[in-house]
């Protein structure tokens, strides 16, 4: 019973913590492919829902494992191009802004440049363009593009049930051992 609990419980957690990768790649993908905010938020919704049901698939930020306390599911590409329309809104008066904010973005939009880095470099090359009289915009807050979901200790599931029958198997196992021990030592004085 032991070691099929325990193997059961490794591979309901292993199982959860596969599907939430799963999960999340659909969302970065769907982030990256621009689609529409309906699907991206039904994605999203699916995500969510999975793991704060099911253990071993945390996704929150005070997470030991995360760097700097980042969240591991961030729309780069929606917060990139919400951005970019912030800018274009900002400026649409002017035609010449316009026609420099799409030179900065055809520098910037190649492959060589990260997602995470498109942004700055776009902001650098209106500076350079413009010699810096570009107007300044207020960068969008970060934190409408960045989604964390914290999972349950326990969770009725596969992995859950397992990791009790592990316990109890464990509890009734060493209860065996210093239950015969006594008993050994009982006879033994006698």
């Amino acid at each position: 019973m032991v070691v099929l609990s325990g193997l059961g419980s490794v591979y309901g957690l292993r199982n959860n913590n596969l599907r939430m990768v799963e999960l999340r790649e659909a969302v970065l993908t769907a982030d990256e492919q621009g689609e529409g905010q309906q699907q991206l938020d039904e994605k999203l919704k699916e995500l969510a829902n999975f793991v704060t049901t099911h253990m071993n698939t945390d996704l929150s930020r005070g997470r030991e494992l995360a760097i700097d306390g980042e969240a591991p599911v961030q729309l780069a590409y929606k917060y990139y191009y919400d951005s970019i329309l912030n800018i274009a809104t900002y400026v649409k008066s002017s035609q010449a802004n316009l026609s420099l904010l799409g030179e900065a973005r055809i520098a910037c939009e190649v492959s060589s440049v990260p997602i995470s880095e498109r942004l700055q470099c776009v902001n650098q090359e209106l500076a350079n363009l413009s010699h810096d009289k570009f107007p300044q915009v207020e960068p969008l807050s970060k934190d409408f593009y960045v989604y964390d979901f914290a999972s349950p200790v326990w969770s009725p599931d596969l992995a859950g049930f397992s990791l009790i029958i592990f316990g109890l198997t464990i509890i009734l196992l060493l209860l065996r051992f210093i239950v015969g021990a006594i008993i050994a030592r009982r006879v033994k004085n006698n």
